[in-house]
């Protein structure tokens, strides 16, 4: 990791979000996206060496209300393809990451785009399921609600959100692979 998050550093990154918010008159309907750079350099390098200043925290705050921005019409449901591409492995560029360079995520939206298709289902090298191009997925199953491991896919607060509602509402929650040619288990 780059640094440690330690109290003063979260409290930081809170006052930088409420400043940013207050300075647009922002309170509802707002999406703030967070992005944490290398920082200021001396040169143009990607060594890091030439981080002189210590890193950049960017809050980008702009209107997006949640209930006009869905993607996808829910009541429908949703078409899909499967990804050209694969998941990159957790040993290359780790998808649990949240970085700047989403091409892998992108190309797979193009394809979709391109069929007339919501999103992508993303494979990881062994083509069992990761996730699509956008979000998490979870399939029910005689009474069971299946995710692939987090091994190839983000790991977030709406995955984990949607985990922890099932077990509550006493719904199996199982992290396995999963896959597209038919699921035996």
């Amino acid at each position: 990791m780059f640094f440690d998050v330690t109290t003063k550093v979260t409290t930081e990154i809170r006052e930088a979000v409420f400043q940013t918010l207050a300075a647009n008159g922002m309170r509802d309907g707002a999406h703030i996206r967070l992005t944490l750079s290398r920082g200021e350099k001396t040169t143009s390098s990607m060594n890091p060496i030439f981080n002189v200043h210590g890193c950049t925290l960017i809050v980008l705050a702009e209107w997006k209300p949640v209930v006009s921005a869905a993607t996808y019409d829910n009541a429908a449901g949703i078409s899909l393809i499967t990804a050209a591409n694969r998941r990159n492995p957790p040993a290359c560029v780790d998808s649990k990451i949240h970085h700047n360079n989403l091409i892998n995520n992108i190309l797979p939206k193009i394809q979709a785009n391109h069929a007339g298709a919501a999103d992508a289902i993303l494979l990881d090298l062994e083509g069992f399921v990761a996730e699509t191009n956008a979000c998490n997925l979870f399939l029910v199953k005689q009474g069971h609600l299946l995710t692939p491991h987090a091994d190839h896919c983000l790991p977030g607060i709406t995955r984990e959100t949607v985990m922890k509602l099932a077990e509550c509402l006493g719904i199996a929650v199982v992290e396995r692979r999963i896959s597209l040619a038919g699921d035996q288990h």
